[in-house]
């Protein structure tokens, strides 16, 4: 990044993740100390074939889930080595090459990447603001017989959308009639800005009685302990135990100890608490944010305030480029995402994403100054 700048220090708009300051690390830090120090030899030397992971691990994130209303047992639940894992060990599971799944347009990058290098057809159902569009699900439904839709119903990246309650019933409805798996990622769970919340609106497909075709996957990568990794399943015990299979093949050696160390998280932690003060925090961020990006006044720049979440998602005026935007971004000291990646079929190249969670205020505004210089750059070439 050097030939970038020279002289000043780069400011990245482009991490996901929260800002460490709002993040849980002593207790991180004292959860694995406890593993370590107090926990016997065979616990440590834990060489369990048990592909579906630790069971008090298991019995403790179906609680969690219980809380939320999605009554899960523990044999339903598989412990996976992060989110994108529990994506892939499915798409290896229910798919072949050339097998059609479904995605929300925009979708999550690494998930198109990942769909795309198992050789599966992705192809884009059209949203808005309330989610994924029935009428266009419905019809592709019907046109492509999908293997399965990989939906984020929740603050999926990169828009942060949340589906009204009325979207997610449709769509569980279709795939149930249809007999077309639903694979929900719920891994930004809780990040919602209090602000903005409304009873029943963390409402999950997974927690509907009739939900035997829908999957889902979480994690708390994203809300408590980025530094950990781990993700979980849960579905009809059927697919968990076709997952099993397949995870016993391509992931033979999980990281058991990191399902330890969160373990210990779950039962020694305040976690709803923990995820408040990352969501508050991120909230209070984005605000800052979009009041820099209404100062700068660029012609043409526009985005919906997200619910939840620290990533905002740009469009840019007419005519601009994502990808040509990031390199003049970068030589400006800021990094930025481009938003072309995060498209399955057609796309929308005008588009960026910042991310509002990692730097101070002070940082934030130099950060916005010279993103807003880069955009000025290009605009007074059109």
């Amino acid at each position: 990044m050097g030939r970038y700048h020279a002289v000043q220090e780069l400011i990245s708009f482009a991490e996901e993740f929260p800002s460490d300051d709002l993040l849980p690390l002593e207790t991180v830090r004292e959860a694995a100390a406890h593993v370590l120090i107090g926990s016997s030899d065979e616990l440590l030397r834990n060489k369990s074939d048990c592909a579906e992971g630790f069971m008090p691990l298991r019995i403790k994130l179906c609680a969690r889930l219980g809380a939320r209303g999605q009554q899960t047992d523990p044999r339903q639940m598989m412990i996976a080595s992060c989110p994108l894992r529990a994506i892939d060990l499915l798409g290896r599971t229910v798919t072949v090459p050339g097998d059609v799944v479904l995605v929300e347009n925009p979708a999550c990058a690494m998930a198109l990447s990942l769909f795309n290098l198992l050789g599966l057809r992705v192809i884009a159902v059209d949203c808005d603001e309330h989610g994924m569009i029935a009428d266009e699900l419905d019809r592709h439904i019907r046109q492509f017989h999908p293997k399965f839709i990989y939906i984020a119903p929740a603050l999926g990246a990169p828009a942060g959308r949340i589906w009204s309650l009325a979207r997610r019933n449709e769509a569980v409805d279709l795939c149930s009639r249809s007999g077309v798996l639903m694979i929900e990622d719920d891994s930004r769970e809780g990040l919602k800005y209090q602000r903005r919340r409304v009873p029943g609106e963390w409402y999950s497909p997974a927690a509907k009685t009739d939900s035997e075709w829908v999957v889902s996957i979480g994690a708390l990568t994203r809300t408590a302990a980025p530094a950990l990794k781990t993700g979980w399943i849960t579905g009809p015990e059927a697919i968990i135990r076709m997952l099993a299979q397949t995870k016993r093949v391509v992931d033979a050696w999980p990281d058991e100890l990191e399902q330890l160390i969160l373990d210990s998280i779950l039962e020694n932690t305040n976690l709803d608490a923990v995820i408040d003060r990352v969501a508050e925090g991120s909230d209070l961020r984005m605000r800052e944010l979009e009041r820099l990006l209404r100062l700068e006044a660029l012609d043409g720049l526009s985005w919906h305030t997200p619910q939840g979440g620290a990533s905002l998602w740009l469009k840019l005026p007419e005519g601009l480029d994502g990808e040509a935007l990031l390199k003049a971004a970068m030589r400006q000291g800021v990094a930025i995402t481009s938003g072309a990646r995060f498209f399955a079929g057609a796309q929308q190249r005008n588009t960026v994403r910042l991310n509002a969670g990692i730097w101070d205020d002070v940082e934030t505004a130099v950060g916005v100054s010279r993103f807003a210089s880069a955009v000025r750059e290009f605009l007074a070439r059109c």
